[in-house]
């Protein structure tokens, strides 16, 4: 059970992943690109796909560590996009220079973040953290000063109130 949860599990979410969203991505970029797209194109995704989905899983890059702690997983999973996007799904150097580092960075990301989801949610956790509401450090300034009333007086005009101060009553 614990060999299906820590690589079965998490390789079948990226792979999902991957291929979805690399279909549609190779699909789109090579028509628009080259007016059409290479033959075979769904296997040749499929197999690209599962292979970053087995590199994926082995690192384990998510959007919090991959340009900090894991920066050299991140350089190596870029390498290892560059090459597929080349060699295996047929896009010109430059373009899947461009392309595969985009996708690289995007993909990775969410797909932590949504194996990282998925397993607090097996496990029992909540996807939302709940936080206590705190308390503000400091008062207000006018909520302790006392209040002052002013006093009516009928008859005077309103320079002379200006000009006798106000006395607050007990």
């Amino acid at each position: 059970m614990n060999f299906f949860q820590t690589l079965v599990v998490p390789f079948l979410v990226f792979w999902l992943i991957f291929f979805v969203a690399i279909s549609v991505l190779v699909e789109f970029a090579q028509n628009y690109l080259y007016d059409e797209t290479t033959p075979n194109a769904g296997f040749k995704v499929l197999l690209a796909s599962a292979l970053l989905a087995v590199v994926q899983t082995w690192a384990r890059t998510s959007f919090e560590t991959m340009f900090t702690s894991d920066f050299p997983w991140t350089v190596l999973q870029a390498i290892i996009w560059f090459v597929l996007f080349t060699l295996i799904l047929r896009f010109h150097p430059v373009h899947a220079l461009a392309v595969s580092l985009g996708a690289m960075i995007f993909l990775t990301g969410m797909s932590g973040l949504a194996y990282n989801s998925l397993s607090r949610r097996a496990a029992g956790g909540s996807a939302v953290q709940k936080r206590e509401v705190s308390k503000p450090l400091r008062k207000s300034i006018g909520s302790n000063l006392p209040v002052a009333q002013a006093t009516k007086e009928e008859g005077s005009s309103s320079e002379e109130k200006a000009e006798t101060p106000t006395s607050a009553k007990p």
